[in-house]
């Protein structure tokens, strides 16, 4: 299994943080495993299973009965927001730009902006509970800003587990004294087809209110 590590600017010092490939994180200080962001925060959706089971109905019943379709459908999706990560990722790195990915181009038009970009891909980790891997942060003349980016189909606004995501980078970066302790925050929500995107503002106090009502939920239901 391969593991990852990235030592994180604090205002006072420093911390190596290692990432494995069930996206567990630990520290050089704390080898306990800590699970990611994403497994607490996805409770906020509550019954998920009743919308992913109507999607793949949608589907195979537009494929024609074809009952691989969601599972293909399903892998796309996730390549193509991956691919879109990671050249915003080496765009932010000065790595270059991917001008043969539409999605790339669409994002560099409608979402930079002015924008100064302070860094991307940030491991975070909050002492002995989660741990997770940060979008973007920018400067902007509100303050610091976290980003993160989805790729989405329809839907305008972010589901609840993105808000309490964001409200979960937020809290460790904050308990870790992070350079990078937002102000402010965005999703990006990008069109998979690249015709359209929104920048939705994410309330913070809110947003973590939420994260750590999943966080009691996920502890609780681990201790069952």
């Amino acid at each position: 299994m391969s593991t990852e590590s990235q030592v994180h600017p604090l205002k006072n010092g420093s911390l190596t943080i290692y990432r494995n490939g069930k996206h567990q994180y630990w520290t050089n200080e704390d080898e306990t495993k800590r699970p990611g962001v994403t497994s607490i925060a996805k409770l906020a959706d509550g019954d998920m299973f009743s919308v992913g089971s109507n999607w793949a109905t949608k589907i195979i019943r537009e494929s024609d009965g074809d009952v691989d379709a969601p599972r293909r459908v399903g892998d796309e999706a996730r390549d193509i927001g991956a691919k879109l990560h990671t050249d915003i990722d080496n765009f932010i790195n000065r790595k270059g730009t991917a001008e043969e990915n539409k999605l790339f181009v669409h994002w560099l038009n409608h979402c930079v902006g002015h924008r100064k970009w302070l860094a991307s891909e940030q491991l975070v980790i909050s002492e002995g509970s989660y741990g997770g891997t940060t979008d973007a942060f920018s400067d902007e003349e509100s303050g610091l800003c976290l980003w993160d980016w989805k790729t989405v189909t329809s839907q305008r606004e972010p589901y609840k587990s993105t808000i309490a995501q964001m409200g979960g980078y937020t809290k460790a970066l904050r308990e870790m004294g992070s350079i990078y302790a937002p102000d402010i925050a965005y999703v990006g929500m990008i069109s998979r087809d690249a015709t359209w995107s929104e920048l939705y503002p994410v309330d913070l106090v809110e947003a973590v209110e939420l994260f750590e009502a999943c966080l009691t939920l996920y502890r609780r239901l681990k201790n069952k």
